[in-house]
């Protein structure tokens, strides 16, 4: 007699389920990397935004923007679309538990998301402080 029973055979299921384990276990690590890429990119795009437009309020009204972390305030005031859904945004002069010194002419940008923090510093430099950043 012949067996024409179509079907995997439980060592065929289990091969496949040990390969796309696999799979998951190797391409999970990539994928939190480069969305944690990404945060950081978004960041710094976000702060050199909020630096430009700081200085063209100052070129434009001859004093320094400082704002507390109301973000229709800095949109309004530096003519600005920033997105607050994942993101705290602070500008201001003091330097208070941040690792930039102080600028007269320019605020300092913090921007906070997922426990970690971002600074502008004067110079343009981007310090990523607190949490795990990339």
């Amino acid at each position: 007699m012949r067996n024409n029973q179509k079907g995997l055979t439980l060592i065929e299921l289990t091969v496949v389920m040990i390969i796309v384990s696999i799979l998951v276990a190797v391409a999970t690590p990539a994928y939190f990397k480069s969305r944690e890429s990404a945060k950081d990119k978004e960041a710094h795009s976000a702060l050199q935004l909020i630096r430009s437009a700081e200085r063209a309020y100052f070129l434009t009204n001859d004093k320094t923007y400082y704002s507390s972390n109301n973000i229709d305030l800095i949109n309004q005031n530096l003519n600005l679309e920033l997105d607050d859904s994942n993101w705290a945004f602070w500008v201001g002069n003091s330097t208070s538990g941040t690792k930039c010194s102080p600028d007269p002419k320019y605020g300092t940008a913090v921007a906070r998301s997922d426990g970690r923090i971002w600074e502008i510093c004067r110079n343009g430099t981007i310090i990523c402080f607190w949490g795990s950043c990339s």
